[in-house]
């Protein structure tokens, strides 16, 4: 597992301190829906592992701050044309798609139109690589988006 650092916050005189780890929490990639502004996004076998065969996952990010989300996607890499992460703008797989991804062409930065961003993943029963990871944080929304299919499918 990689290393973690902690920054120490100190309040006034030093009465109140804590620690706050400077990734956040993490997700890995699982059913469901999630509330968050910070962390970190990894396929389903982690920041270490592979994901893992067959899967078909869906898992929605919605603003923790009523922002809109950003994934910053800083590594990626999947069987091409056959392990592919599709990314919906909204709380759903009915929004609209910003892009299907598989292979070692990264997302690089999705930044959502509302307060929700949807992420599908199906892969096939073999070749599994080492999937992704993606830094996530709220800011403004984006405005227009540049739909991007770097799947061979």
């Amino acid at each position: 597992m990689g290393k973690r650092v902690l920054i120490l916050f100190c309040g006034i005189c030093g009465i109140i301190c804590r620690f706050e780890s400077l990734y956040g929490q993490t997700y890995n990639m699982a059913s469901g829906t999630i509330t968050t502004c910070s962390g970190t996004f990894y396929d389903n076998g982690g920041s270490v592992g592979s994901y893992t065969s067959n899967c078909n996952i869906t898992e929605t990010f919605t603003s923790s701050a009523g922002n809109c989300l950003i994934f910053t996607f800083t590594s990626f890499n999947t069987q091409t044309g056959n392990d592919i992460l599709t990314i919906y703008d909204g709380p759903s797989t009915a929004s609209p798609v910003i892009g299907n991804y598989s292979g070692g062409i990264s997302p690089g930065t999705i930044n959502s139109s509302t307060s929700s961003l949807t992420f599908k993943f199906v892969s096939n029963a073999s070749g599994n690589k080492i999937g992704w990871s993606a830094v996530i944080s709220c800011g403004s929304c984006g405005t227009s988006y540049f739909l991007n299919n770097n799947s061979t499918i």
